[in-house]
């Protein structure tokens, strides 16, 4: 049913109506359907129907003003991430809307902040890095965006649960 309610809030978000997304059901409720099935098999296949439709009617909408703020943001963010100073504000001056706008939009469709969205790229790049090997960690701060080195270890430790020399030990099985 976990699956389900996923499938159903997803499509919530996205404005879809619960008949359409159920018009092949009938009026029975997904717990009703659920407890029809015979088998393990017959309910991954109804699943597997079940979100084939959400993403069929994803598909065929048109994109909100929303939607596209949040992929220039990100657009934004990615070509970018590397500015220390970066910021929701500078990203919200470079797609040319109100921070606190940006703010909104980002949270509505990612459910993280601005921040919180630059950090994952970040720390998405530092790994990298870091299994390239032979860099300095100042060197990789300073590469992603960090200005104090001990700020990105202590970043990803938070992150990560290790620090960037441990996991650098761990990915080459030194550890």
């Amino acid at each position: 049913m976990g699956f389900v309610s996923l499938a159903l809030s997803y499509a919530g978000e996205r404005g879809f109506s619960y008949s359409r997304v159920w018009e092949s059901e009938g009026d029975q409720s997904p717990h009703e359907r659920m407890k029809a099935l015979n088998s393990w098999d017959e309910a991954e296949q109804w699943l597997l129907s079940l979100y084939r439709r959400v993403i069929q009617l994803t598909s065929d909408t048109r994109p909100t003003k929303s939607s596209l703020l949040f992929a220039s943001a990100v657009a934004y963010i990615e070509k970018h991430y590397t500015d220390s100073e970066l910021s929701a504000e500078q990203v919200a001056g470079g797609v040319y809307v109100d921070p606190s706008y940006l703010r909104r939009v980002f949270r509505k469709e990612s459910g993280y902040s601005v921040m919180e969205h630059i950090t994952h790229i970040r720390m998405k790049k530092a790994r990298a890095l870091l299994l390239e090997g032979n860099r300095k960690l100042a060197d990789i701060a300073e590469s992603i965006g960090y200005a104090d080195p001990g700020y990105f270890s202590k970043s990803f430790k938070k992150r990560f649960g290790v620090t960037p020399s441990e996991y650098e030990r761990i990915a080459r099985g030194y550890l």
